[in-house]
């Protein structure tokens, strides 16, 4: 993809898109500011285990929703396939049934991705064992084989030299994939399989998982699992507290996205038992004393500018959408695109601060539509103290769900959105946002 030279082609250009391999240009290295270090990188912290792997193969990478993850992971897999190791990328947004998922539809995917990582780099694991997966599935629970073979849309990158019986069971996980996301009727059944018989299908994968590492020179896989941190907050901690073993003994390393939310929950603590967290903070505009962070200024605005043409944008229309982003690229490229359409329809050559305006206003609205009079104390304290401790736990998961509270660099501090502190001191008044002596804030 190209860089934006007109304004209706910043719509494409700023969608809501992770870099890819059609995208790469774009990318940023934004690790130094995001961490105020040139070296504390949660993602090279995850690549140096994954080159070296221990008993403890499993990773939590916490992070807002649009701070950035999906793109950090593309780089994290472009640089361990450099260094040997295949890996495997599995969006869950469009592979799994997200609202209903359960631990057993994370093994099945893992299952799955690991085969499809044999075909791409010629494994070919034994017969026993692709018998074995295959035998596992009867009719009763998933489509025949035979008809399975004769659907090969359904086989998903299958390669022509694939081994005849790799491609049936291909094929087979493909739409068994396939019914856990559509089928009501068929996936009870089918986790019911996986649950009943669990150490059999944990022998399937590791059996896997070693029949590639041999043949890629002792190199483990690894996947890579995008989208988890949406998951509503009581599902990811049904999903990873209550099969926390299960999900962090893989004989490899798996890498779960999960919700920055849940940092302030106590069960978190035992997650740390069984995974090994790493925080992906938000690329900071002001620095926790209220100055402002000229390095993330210029960051994010090297990153829009990557994307398209400055002159797109009228005198202090850039500026005013990242001051207003709180450093959330997603917050920014939505107000872009939206600002962006506003002007296509007007048939302006750039855009203009009416429609940046309201492009941030209506953003404002989407935020602070949760937000009740009850929260306004609590709001109002997490601005003034951004490293205080935090008294309501439950309120803050909400907050930061919300995207209402964000969370910076490694002292991991916090503080309103600005949208968020716009809307409070423009309905409550300043006197409510004001220190002991009388100064605003």
């Amino acid at each position: 993809m190209k860089r934006a030279e007109k304004v209706e082609e910043m719509l494409n250009v700023f969608a809501p898109n992770p870099i890819n391999e059609q995208t790469e240009d774009f990318f940023c290295e934004t690790i130094p500011v995001r961490m105020n270090n040139p070296v504390a990188s949660p993602i090279m912290n995850i690549y140096q285990r994954c080159k070296m792997p221990t008993n403890r193969n499993a990773f939590l990478l916490l992070g807002h929703r649009g701070c950035g993850k999906s793109t950090e992971l593309f780089q994290l897999k472009k640089s361990l396939e450099k260094a040997g190791h295949p890996v495997a990328l599995v969006d869950c947004a469009l592979e799994a049934d997200m609202p209903n998922l359960v631990y057993s539809d994370l093994l099945i995917l893992i299952a799955e991705a690991l085969l499809k990582i044999a075909d791409r780099v010629g494994c070919e694991p034994s017969d026993d064992l692709l018998r074995n997966m295959q035998a596992f599935w009867d009719e009763k629970t998933v489509t025949s084989t035979d008809t399975i073979e004769k659907e090969a849309a359904l086989g998903g990158s299958v390669s022509a030299e694939s081994p005849k019986l790799l491609s049936k069971v291909l094929k087979l996980s493909a739409r068994i994939t396939a019914e856990v996301k559509n089928s009501n009727q068929q996936r009870t059944d089918i986790r019911k399989k996986v649950q009943n018989r669990l150490t059999d299908w944990l022998k399937y994968i590791g059996a896997i998982s070693d029949a590639i590492a041999a043949h890629q020179d002792h190199r483990q896989p690894v996947i890579i699992f995008e989208e988890l941190d949406k998951l509503d907050e009581k599902k990811a901690m049904d999903i990873f507290g209550g099969y926390a073993t299960t999900l962090s003994n893989m004989p490899f390393p798996v890498i779960y996205s999960f919700p920055i939310a849940l940092f302030y929950d106590p069960k978190f603590a035992q997650l740390r038992g069984y995974f090994e967290p790493q925080t992906l903070p938000m690329i900071k505009i002001r620095t926790m004393d209220d100055k402002p962070c000229e390095e993330g200024l210029a960051l994010l605005r090297e990153i829009v500018e990557k994307r398209a043409e400055p002159t797109l944008f009228a005198e202090g229309v850039l500026d005013l959408i990242i001051k207003k982003s709180g450093g959330s690229l997603r917050d920014i490229f939505e107000m872009i695109v939206s600002a962006a359409s506003l002007t296509w329809r007007r048939d302006n050559a750039c855009i203009q601060m009416e429609d940046a305006q309201y492009a941030v206003m209506e953003l404002q609205s989407k935020l602070t539509s949760c937000i009740e009079r009850g929260d306004y104390e609590m709001l109002v304290d997490i601005h003034k103290s951004p490293r205080s401790e935090i008294i309501d736990r439950a309120k803050m998961l909400e907050f930061m769900q919300g995207m209402l509270v964000l969370e910076y660099n490694g002292k991991r501090w916090h503080d309103l959105h600005p949208l968020v502190l716009d809307y409070l001191r423009d309905d409550i008044g300043m006197v409510a946002l004001q220190d002991n002596d009388g100064k605003k804030v």
